[in-house]
């Protein structure tokens, strides 16, 4: 009895240290001969004995604390360095204290979303190991993300990358948030290309498909990645560099979700020079560039003729007849500029929707472009070589900068001379033209032209257009818009007294309500989603990857970046509200750039 009674007082007082020590952290920073060693200068087989008994200890005071009943399954306690840690009691791991394996997905997507690379978030795992992830376990995480898209190389002397697009619309529509998008068992795809310059020597172009009644449709995040190339953005050479992946889009008329049938209603999308190449007809300059007429270059003005992009009486063209006149003698008057056959022929003409991004650039372009010729004949510096002096000198220019800078706020944009001696600048981009139309003042910046009222009245309809093009009309309100557009041609017409209307004027005033009576709302058709999804292209490229294999591999590491953060997006992306108050005037919902108050 008394030898039982010794072992129970002296288990009693291990354990009674043991508590001690586990929570007096001064206590556990010196052991019983004098200042423990520092955990960063542990061996790793010290630190593996260290952390089995610290194990054993918890496991040991826990068995014997009165738990009523409750079986403890885990124990989070703070280390020397005052972190938490949680030790799974089961099967002795250490976890972190704030992230679970499930929330490893986070740390994807914040590395591939900011670019950071494995390395550093390594350094910072390491520092805070009881917090994060380890780096390991991240990178097998991305490898676990990666197996889900099969990424094959072209076979072509361009070398590129491209998926499945069947594979990924299969995967797309079985996710149940998208089941709205399917209806009357039909859904609508766009399939889209641009090229982007990489450096000043390399180009690739980017082909992505959207489901048109997707809401983020028009962002970048309902943009997928289906092809990078690096050749030219031309015919033959889309031809040859993703003949496959034609082939399959071809083909493809249904895909088989959850046992049904889902047909596949087929668009293409793209600026004027893309869907020019890829439907075989020449570029801007030639005398039948429009592709869905046969409209003239030297008619575009004449806004009592009918043409129609359905109507084979009116001028129509039909994927048959590009075929058939790509295959006539150069000098022939029927071949309207068909060089070459369609990329895609499964798409029929009406299907092939203009982008309207590019449409208000080009025409803004040319109303700003307009303005700049007026004043450059007012300084008479129209055609002679600038020079530093002349440009101080011309006060017509320089007072539309200042105009620019004060009133329209838009304060990185200035005139400048060109290597060859000319007057240049830069175009501006969608918001600077929005906020451009908005605020110009004509009187101001051009108050003796001959033509000012036109020139009102040009400037004053385009944004009312342009709001249009963006709502679902009725065919009244389209019938309207169609009139309104034609007389704003007319104006222009007789402002600039010139018959160089250009191919995207011709489009606004037949076109685009034609389209608007076909497809409704034409704004879901914007390629505003895949001009921001080159610039992410062109920044990964040269942040993200490591540029191997003439290309291939840089692009295979793009291609699987974009799908991994698709895939975690949802589940990761957080919620940003962003306050922007004013440093000048101290009020919210500007900043000093765009202060009305701002001194020059």
């Amino acid at each position: 009895m008394q030898q039982q009674l010794d072992e129970a007082q002296g288990t009693n007082q291990e354990l009674k240290r043991n508590v001690d020590r586990l929570t007096n952290p001064t206590k556990r920073k010196l052991g019983e001969r004098g200042k423990a060693k520092n955990k960063l200068d542990y061996s790793y087989a010290q630190k593996l004995r260290h952390k089995k008994q610290k194990i054993e200890v918890v496991q040991s005071v826990l068995s014997d604390a009165p738990t009523g009943g409750w079986k403890p399954v885990s124990v989070t306690f703070r280390d020397e360095f005052d972190e938490e840690v949680i030790i799974c009691l089961d099967s002795g791991e250490v976890a972190p204290a704030k992230l679970a394996d499930g929330d490893v997905d986070s740390i994807v997507y914040i590395l591939d979303q900011y670019n950071i690379p494995d390395r550093d978030y390594h350094e910072l795992a390491q520092s805070k190991s009881s917090i994060l992830p380890t780096a390991c376990k991240v990178i097998k995480r991305r490898h676990s993300l990666n197996s889900g898209i099969d990424i094959k190389t072209t076979s072509g002397d361009s070398p590129g990358v491209y998926t499945s697009l069947t594979s990924s619309l299969i995967e797309k529509l079985s996710e149940p948030k998208r089941a709205h998008l399917i209806t009357d068992g039909v859904v609508r795809i766009k399939l889209s290309g641009d090229g982007t310059r990489i450096t000043c020597k390399q180009q690739f172009v980017n082909l992505s498909y959207t489901l048109v009644d997707e809401v983020t449709s028009m962002s970048e995040h309902g943009n997928y990645l289906l092809a990078i190339v690096k050749c030219k953005e031309d015919n033959v050479s889309l031809k040859c560099a993703i003949h496959d992946l034609i082939k399959e889009f071809e083909e493809l008329a249904s895909v088989t979700i959850n046992g049904n049938e889902i047909r596949i209603d087929k668009y293409l999308g793209g600026d004027l020079k893309y869907l020019n190449q890829i439907l075989g007809i020449a570029g801007f300059a030639s005398k039948h560039s429009c592709l869905w007429c046969h409209c003239r270059s030297d008619e575009r003005f004449d806004m009592s003729k009918s043409w129609s992009m359905t109507d084979t009486a009116n001028g129509a063209r039909t994927i048959d007849g590009i075929i058939q006149c790509s295959h006539k003698r150069a000098n022939d008057p029927t071949k309207y500029n068909c060089i070459h056959e369609p990329v895609f022929q499964s798409v029929p003409i009406h299907k092939v929707v203009l982008d309207t991004l590019h449409l208000c650039l080009r025409i803004g372009d040319q109303l700003v472009g307009h303005i700049v010729s007026y004043l450059r004949r007012l300084d008479n510096i129209e055609k002679c070589t600038m020079t530093t002096k002349k440009l101080a000198n011309a006060k017509h220019i320089h007072r539309f900068q200042v105009f620019i800078h004060d009133v329209v706020g838009i304060y990185d944009w200035k005139f400048f001379i060109g290597k060859d001696g000319k007057l240049e600048y830069r175009a501006f981009r969608g918001p600077e033209h929005r906020k451009l139309m908005a605020k110009i003042d004509l009187d101001v910046i051009v108050p003796g032209h001959p033509n000012l009222e036109e020139l009102r009245i040009l400037w004053r309809d385009f944004p009312v257009l342009l709001s249009q093009m963006d709502q679902l009309l009725s065919e009244e309100q389209v019938a309207s818009f169609q009139r309104a557009a034609q007389e704003w041609v007319s104006v222009y017409y007789q402002a600039n007294c010139s018959t160089d209307i250009t191919p995207y004027m011709h489009v606004l005033a037949y076109h685009v309500p034609e389209v608007m009576r076909l497809h409704g709302n034409i704004s879901h058709f914007t390629q505003q989603d895949l001009e921001k999804l080159n610039d992410l292209v062109t920044k990964w490229y040269h942040r993200s990857t490591n540029f191997g294999l003439q290309f291939r591999e840089g692009m295979q590491q793009i291609m699987s970046k974009q799908y991994r953060l698709h895939l975690v997006a949802d589940r990761c992306t957080r919620k940003k509200n962003w306050t922007t108050q004013c440093s000048i005037c101290k009020e919210k919902g500007h900043n000093k750039r765009t202060c009305g108050k701002r001194v020059a």
